[in-house]
C-alpha cells in the first residue's frame, strides 16, 4: 500500500523542491560571487546586487538583504510542505528506490552542502577583512607634538592610466599624501580616499598631490586604472598607479607595509595608512587612519612652516 502511494505521488512536488533549491542557491550566489574582473559587467554586478540586498559597513547585505536571502527561501519552503508536504515525502521516498535517483539526491545533497560551506566562507572572509581593516580614526586637533620623521620617501616608479611612468620624485615641490589601496576594497579604502580628497581641498592643486598605490595588481590594472579613478571621483591632483605584482610587493617592503591576499576572493586585509611626504621628498608623517583635519594640518605644517 505504501509503495502504491509513493507511485501515486507524482513527481511535481520534487520538482517544485529542486526548483526551490536551485533558486536558493542561485540567489545566495548572485549575492556573494565576486568574478574577480573590474570590468563595466563587474560594476553592473555590484550595482544590481547593492540594489537587491543593500549594503553594510562591512560590504555585507543590509538588514533587508539578510531577510531577502532568508526569510524569502523560507517561506517559499514552508508553503511547499504545507502544500505538498506528504507527497513530497512520498516523492523522495519513491525516487529514492531507484538507483540513478539515490545517485541524484547524493549528489544533490553534497553540492547543496558545497555551496552552503562556499557561502558561509563568503560571509566569514568579507567580515574578517573589514573587521581586520577597522582601525582607531585619529580625530580632533592635530597635536602640534606629532612623531615627524626625517627619512627620504623610497621613490618608486609604476604606471598610471595612459600606461606612463610614474614617480614619487616627479612630485618634489608639492605636499604629498601617499597611500595603498585597491578598487574592490569597501570598507576602509573608501574612507582613506574620501579623507585625502577633504584634505586635498583646502589647498591649490599645485601645492599638493595624492598618490595612491594599488594593493591588488592582479585585478587593479593599468587598463583598469581610469574607471578607478573616475569611481573614486578623485581630483586633477590625484593619480592611481599599478606595477607587476613584485614591483609593489618591493614598494609595500620599502614602506614596512603588511598586506595579506585571501587568494580565494582576491581581497586584501590591510592597515589604514596614509604618508605625508614634504615638498623636499622627506617621509615627514605616518598616520592610522587619519581624520582629513589632521591630513590637512600636516600638509600646511610642511607647506607653510619653514
Amino acid at each position: 500500500m505504501a509503495y502504491d502511494d509513493e507511485q501515486n505521488a507524482g513527481k511535481l512536488p520534487l520538482v517544485i523542491a529542486y526548483i526551490w533549491l536551485l533558486g536558493t542557491m542561485g540567489l545566495w550566489g548572485f549575492a556573494f560571487y565576486d568574478s574577480g574582473d573590474i570590468s563595466a559587467q563587474s560594476e553592473w554586478l555590484q550595482q544590481a546586487r547593492t540594489a537587491c540586498f543593500g549594503t553594510d559597513a562591512h560590504g555585507l547585505p543590509d538588514a533587508g538583504g539578510w531577510l531577502l536571502l532568508t526569510l524569502a527561501p523560507l517561506l517559499f519552503l514552508l508553503s511547499l510542505l504545507i502544500a505538498f508536504g506528504k507527497d513530497l515525502r512520498l516523492s523522495l521516498l519513491a525516487f529514492n528506490r531507484q538507483k540513478l535517483g539515490r545517485g541524484l539526491l547524493v549528489v544533490t545533497a553534497l553540492l547543496t552542502l558545497s555551496h552552503a560551506a562556499w557561502a558561509a566562507s563568503e560571509v566569514m572572509e568579507r567580515r574578517n577583512i573589514a573587521l581586520a581593516s577597522e582601525l582607531s580614526f585619529q580625530t580632533g586637533d592635530f597635536p602640534e607634538n606629532y612623531p615627524q620623521t626625517y627619512s627620504e620617501a623610497p621613490d618608486f616608479s609604476l604606471v598610471n592610466y595612459q600606461g606612463e611612468d610614474v614617480t614619487l620624485s616627479q612630485y618634489k615641490g608639492k605636499a604629498v599624501i601617499l597611500t595603498f589601496a585597491f578598487a574592490h576594497c569597501q570598507t576602509v579604502c573608501p574612507a582613506l580616499i574620501s579623507s585625502a580628497k577633504k584634505a586635498l581641498s583646502d589647498f591649490a592643486t599645485d601645492e599638493v598631490q595624492l598618490v595612491v598605490v594599488t594593493i591588488d595588481p592582479w585585478r587593479d590594472t593599468q587598463s583598469a586604472l581610469q574607471s578607478i579613478h573616475e569611481k573614486w571621483e578623485l581630483p586633477e591632483n590625484a593619480v592611481v598607479l599599478s606595477g607587476s605584482e613584485q614591483e609593489i610587493q618591493n614598494i609595500l617592503a620599502d614602506y614596512k607595509y603588511s598586506s595579506q591576499r585571501d587568494e580565494k576572493t582576491g581581497d586584501v586585509v590591510h592597515p589604514a595608512i596614509m604618508h605625508v611626504v614634504s615638498p623636499a621628498g622627506v617621509l615627514s608623517y605616518t598616520f592610522n587612519n587619519p581624520s582629513p583635519e589632521w591630513l590637512a594640518a600636516s600638509l600646511s605644517k610642511l607647506l607653510y612652516t619653514s
